[in-house]
């Protein structure tokens, strides 16, 4: 059986939601880091019209590191998609920032003259986009002057995802302000006014960065900061994720990977925020939909009522993330119970 064969869920445009999101996860734990793989998500693009299941498909093509994934990708950030009839379709903003960002993980020069189009302001007027642009130009960047081994998680770390910036650490710590990227045509929301001259360790000078609303750090270095914090992983940098969430006024895209790392982290502590977040009908889209992945990823039993009650939301990206973390919920809530019985 070929793989296309072996994933003709996922590439069915009438299969059920929850079906294709099983097929995919089913191919990450298998053949993501193949071109064949690869290419089976990049033909899953435009067999939906689901932005949920899409910004799931680049997400995972990112994380494969296959070179192969970036014209397609740099398509998605373009916005050259066409229906049946040949007439463009826009892709939904979810999806194109997800495109920049998955060109940042895969890395090398050849995605740079794309994002830096997209980086300058008067060529693109969508905020997650081109914040999501200098996040990967920045990553590239320190790929090239510090060396990949500068983008590595530390070795004690749980988390094996490919970062849109690495943590805090010497090699990255100097150059985390673009002070000297060379490719920025301007800076604006992204730039910094204060450098950081040695790496912070401790979570309040972590918080101090995190929750800046005045413009005195990138949003590189706000990113930074936020997988440092993860890394610590205590319940006092939970609670500083926690009140980035809720209290970020600069970036809804921040505030999405505030509450993705939240779900990585998994602490029955940050539910409160999560669930604030997702019902809060002034917050983006972009970062409801993760605040309830992020409760399908903790699993508690309190919040399976929220989840239920947003599974039938207007906006699509919200129910559907929340009928994904149904599943999840229901995933983990087994699997847990399984872990502990096996202990008794």
């Amino acid at each position: 059986m070929s793989l296309e064969e072996t994933y003709a869920v996922l590439l069915d445009p009438a299969a059920p939601l929850d079906a294709r999101l099983r097929d995919l996860y089913k191919l990450k734990e298998s053949a993501l880091k193949t071109e064949e793989g690869v290419s089976i998500l990049i033909k899953c693009i435009d067999r939906t019209d689901s932005v949920l299941l899409q910004h799931e498909v680049v997400y995972n093509i990112g994380q494969s590191g296959q070179l192969c994934a970036i014209p397609a990708l740099e398509k998605v950030l373009k916005n050259e998609k066409v229906n049946d009839d040949g007439k463009p379709v826009q892709y939904d903003t979810v999806t194109r920032h997800e495109a920049a960002e998955a060109l940042g993980a895969i890395g090398g020069a050849n995605a740079r003259t794309t994002l830096e189009y997209y980086y300058k302001e008067e060529n693109e007027s969508e905020a997650a986009i081109r914040e999501s642009c200098a996040l990967a130009l920045a990553r590239i960047y320190m790929e090239v002057e510090k060396g990949k081994e500068a983008l590595q998680i530390p070795n004690n770390c749980p988390y094996v995802s490919v970062d849109p910036t690495p943590a805090f650490n010497e090699k990255t710590v100097k150059v985390a302000d673009l002070s000297d990227l060379q490719t920025a045509h301007h800076l604006s929301s992204t730039n910094s006014t204060h450098a950081i001259p040695a790496v912070p360790t401790t979570v309040s000078e972590l918080e101090t960065i995190l929750l800046d609303t005045e413009n005195q750090y990138s949003i590189i270095q706000r990113y930074m900061a936020m997988f440092t914090l993860r890394n610590i992983a205590t319940k006092e940098a939970v609670a500083v994720l926690c009140r980035a969430l809720r209290q970020d006024t600069r970036s809804a895209l921040f505030r999405h990977e505030v509450a993705f790392v939240l779900g990585q982290l998994e602490h029955k502590s940050s539910e409160a925020a999560l669930v604030e977040c997702l019902r809060d009908e002034k917050e983006h889209a972009m970062v409801r939909h993760e605040a309830a992945e992020a409760l399908g990823a903790i699993a508690e039993d309190s919040s399976l009522a929220v989840l239920q009650e947003y599974a039938a939301h207007p906006e699509p990206i919200v129910r559907d993330s929340c009928i994904v973390a149904l599943e999840m919920h229901k995933y983990w809530s087994n699997f847990n119970q399984t872990a502990i019985a096996s202990k008794e």
